[in-house]
C-alpha cells in the first residue's frame, strides 16, 4: 500500500536513507579513504552515572548508528544491527544507537527501543553537546564503524540489506590491535 501511495520516493528512502539531517561529512572520512581517528564523545549510557568516553572502548570494534524513530530505513536496519550485536558483542563489538530525534519525537525513543528489541545502548544526540560537530553526515541511518585502534574504518550512509555489514564487522574483529 505504501509503495502505491509514495512510489519511487518510498523505494529510494528505503534504500538510501532519510536525509538530509546535517551538513555534508567534513571530519569523519577523507576523500582518499584515509582512516581518521574517531572523534571523542561522551556517551550518557546510564542515567545517573558518568558518561562513557568513546575512547574507553579502544581495543574493541565500535558501531555507532545514527537513527530516528520516524525513519523507515533506520527501523529496517535495527534488527540487523541487533543480530550483529548479539552475535559479536562477546567477541569485542560495542554498539551504540544515537537517536537524532528532535524534542517533538524524542519521547517516542524508549517505546521504539522496546518495540524494535534493541538491547544495545541507545542515547539521544541532544544529550551529547558536541555530537553534530564531530560526527557529520547528510542522511540517516548513518553508521560509523570504528576499528580496534580507534579509527573510523567505514562511514555507511543509508541502509542496504545486502550491504554485508556482518562481514565488515567480522573483518574488523579479526584485525590485531
Amino acid at each position: 500500500m505504501i509503495w502505491r501511495k509514495f512510489g519511487l520516493t518510498a523505494a529510494a528512502l528505503l534504500i538510501w536513507g532519510c536525509g538530509p539531517q546535517v551538513a555534508p561529512d567534513k571530519q569523519s572520512a577523507s576523500a582518499d579513504g584515509d582512516l581518521k581517528t574517531a572523534p571523542e564523545i561522551a556517551l550518557p549510557i546510564t542515567k545517573g552515572s558518568a558518561p562513557v568516553a568513546l575512547s574507553s572502548w579502544k581495543g574493541k570494534v565500535v558501531l555507532i548508528d545514527f537513527w530516528a524513530t520516524w525513519c523507515g530505513p533506520c527501523r529496517d536496519s535495527i534488527p540487523e544491527i541487533e543480530r550483529i550485536y548479539q552475535k559479536y558483542h562477546g567477541q569485542g563489538l560495542e554498539v551504540v544507537g544515537i537517536s537524532v530525534d528532535e524534542a517533538s519525537t524524542a519521547p517516542l525513543v524508549p517505546a521504539s527501543v522496546k518495540e524494535l528489541g534493541m538491547t544495545y545502548p541507545v542515547v539521544l544526540a541532544s544529550d551529547i553537546a558536541d555530537i553534530r560537530s564531530k560526527y557529520v553526515f547528510s542522511a540517516i541511518p548513518h553508521m560509523f564503524l570504528i576499528d580496534k585502534k580507534g579509527n573510523i574504518s567505514q562511514s555507511i550512509e543509508g541502509y542496504d540489506p545486502s550491504g554485508n555489514l556482518d562481514a565488515k564487522v567480522e573483518a574488523l574483529l579479526k584485525e590485531t590491535n
